[in-house]
Formats: structure tokens, sequence, C-alpha cells
């Protein structure tokens, strides 16, 4: 009988590597024809599993952006930012027939889809745009779903510059007397963190029960990431959640994970709405 231990198990060559070395060798493996396929598959995969698990969408009819609605009252007061067609608005009138609606929106094709359609005595528009102050600003119309207060190099070519009104919400809702917004739905291509810091009032007294944001390309240009909302919120009474269909998941911010999170949907809850109880919430588990 041989004495001494048993020999150590083989490690993989390259984990066996030291880091830079190990870095070279991945480097001239994936550097040619066959790993660049190799990438293309991990990357389609990498990509379907994000979206998948932390439902990286922005398609309205399928990332839960019409579940939310549900949630709402018989008779709610909701804010439509970002009206663009109107399909929003739509949806609205279609769940809740008596809803009051205020559409805003800066941009000349939005005013002329509300004008051409009939959405109701409950349905307003505002020619303007919302931001974090009052008085006027240039809006970068590019007649596409990306006219934006920013002017932006991944929306194709400007078709029309022209100034607008902005307002804070906290402002136009004191001159019209808005007390209370059930839901407050923004989609305003990367300013959408500035709307919320215009709606500072509304938030500190929970008169938003719900609001929603698409964190999206816009907020590069616009110069916003997700921390400007999380540090907004920190001493407001609200959760910031994840949207998906049919409930919400906590959110952990990370430095980290800020670039992947691009394309999500997001939601804020006061902690009055949370209480009712009616909204299935998840906690995070990655």
């Amino acid at each position: 009988m041989t004495g001494g231990p048993p020999p150590a198990p083989k490690k993989l060559l390259v984990l066996s590597m030291n880091r830079d070395t190990r870095n070279l060798f991945l480097q001239r493996c994936i550097w040619n024809s066959l790993g660049f396929r190799l990438l293309r598959c991990w990357n389609a995969l990498d990509r379907r599993v994000r979206m998948t698990l932390f439902n990286r969408s922005l398609q309205c009819a399928t990332n839960g952006e019409m579940w939310l609605p549900t949630l709402l009252p018989a008779s709610p007061t909701v804010c439509d930012v970002g009206f663009y067609e109107g399909e929003y608005t739509e949806a609205i009138r279609r769940l809740r027939p008596n809803a009051r609606i205020i559409c805003f929106d800066p941009s000349r094709s939005a005013k002329r889809c509300f004008d051409l359609k009939d959405y109701g005595a409950g349905a307003s528009f505002v020619h303007a745009a919302l931001d974090k102050v009052n008085g006027q600003a240039q809006f970068h119309d590019y007649h596409n779903m990306c006219g934006s207060l920013s002017a932006r190099t991944d929306a194709g070519e400007l078709q029309e510059l022209y100034s607008v009104p902005v307002y804070r919400l906290d402002t136009w809702a004191s001159e019209h007397g808005v007390e209370h917004v059930d839901l407050l739905k923004i989609d305003a291509e990367g300013y959408d963190a500035n709307i919320l810091e215009g709606a500072t009032q509304l938030l500190s007294r929970q008169s938003i029960d719900i609001f929603q944001f698409e964190y999206a390309d816009g907020w590069i240009a616009n110069r916003r990431f997700l921390v400007d909302v999380v540090r907004l919120l920190e001493d407001k009474p609200y959760g910031l959640f994840r949207l998906f269909n049919g409930f919400l998941v906590e959110f952990e911010y990370s430095t980290l994970e800020e670039r992947f999170d691009l394309g999500t949907m997001m939601v804020g809850v006061s902690v009055n709405r949370l209480a009712r109880g009616d909204i299935k919430v998840r906690a995070a588990r990655i």
C-alpha cells in the first residue's frame, strides 16, 4: 500500500493561466471566423435571456404597459406624457371609459393626431413639453417617435427645430387644479428624469399613485442615468420597480448593470398605493 496524498486534479489549461496570458489566449481564439460565429450565437442567446429574465422590451403589447392601467379606479386621472399618435390614450379610454386623460406633447404632428380623432370629453391636449423648469426650449422634431428636447445622433435626420413651451408638472397641475394623478405615463425620449424632477412637490405628497417611464437610448443623448431617478426618490415615499406582465420586481440599482438596463420599463409606486395590497410585487433574485 503506497503512502502520500492522492494526486491533485488537473486544472483546465485556460484556468491554470494567469489573467494576462488567459486574456491573450482567448482573444486569439475568438478573433477569427469561427470565433465570430460563436460570439454571434452567444450574443443572440444573451439578448434573449436578458429580454426574458429582465423584461428588457419596449413593446407595449407584451412588456406589461397594458397591465398597469388595469390597476386604475373606474374614473382615474391619467397623464399621458409623450402622446405621439395616441395609442396609449386610446388604450386607457378602452379600459377606463370615464378616465380623465391629460395628454402632453410638444410636437406638431402629435397635435394633428389628437385633433383628427375623438378621444371623448374626458381627454384634453396640452401642446407643450414637461421638464424640470418652466420656460421655453428647442424641440428636435425627427418626424418619428424619437422627437426630443435633446439633439440626438441616433434618431435619423432632423426635420424641424422649433421653440416650445415647457412646464414643471408641479406648476401645471397647480395652475389647472389637478390635485391627484392615478397614473403618470412618461415616454419623453430621454427627458423622463427631468419630468420627474419637475414633479417633486406632487411626489412628496404622494399625489401621484403610479408613474412609469422607459429607460432607453434617449437618456444617453440627454446625459441622464437611472441613478438620477434613484437619488430623486431617496427622500420620497416611493418604491422603484421593473415592470413585468402582471407583476413588479423590486429594483436594486447597480452601477455595473446600468448599461444593461437600457430598454427597460420602470415603475414607481407610492407607499400609500402599495398599501392597498392589490399590486403583485416580487423580490429581486439576481
